[in-house]
């Protein structure tokens, strides 16, 4: 049956009864899924399971890294800034120790 272009769904064909919209929400497609031709685009329900299985996996491991990476990328960060939390605790003992030592200097030269 040619393509009818007054239908509703321009991915659907005319019902056999010569109506100009689709009888249901489930449709025909416009293209013939070739069965004889080329059987290799055909999945069989256990293939299109195992696809479906290892699309999955795939999402799975790809979520992980991305968790994976963001935890290691948030302590990285997490630890510079403890490194440098010590390094200003340690600067300012230094500044306090200084300023300590200068005032004793001050008062040795009066």
């Amino acid at each position: 049956m040619p393509y009818n272009p007054k239908i509703n769904n321009p991915f659907a064909r005319p019902s056999p009864g010569g109506s100009t919209g689709p009888k249901s929400h489930i449709s025909t497609p416009l293209v013939d899924i070739p069965k004889t031709k080329d059987e290799n685009l055909i999945m069989t329900s256990e293939e299109a399971f195992k696809v479906i299985i290892m699309l999955q996996n795939k999402m799975l491991a790809q979520r992980t890294f991305w968790d994976l990476r963001y935890n290691t990328t948030v302590k990285k960060f997490e630890e510079k800034v403890q490194f440098l939390e010590n390094k200003l605790s340690s600067n300012q003992n230094l500044w306090e120790t200084m300023k300590l030592q200068d005032q004793r200097q001050k008062v040795l030269q009066q």
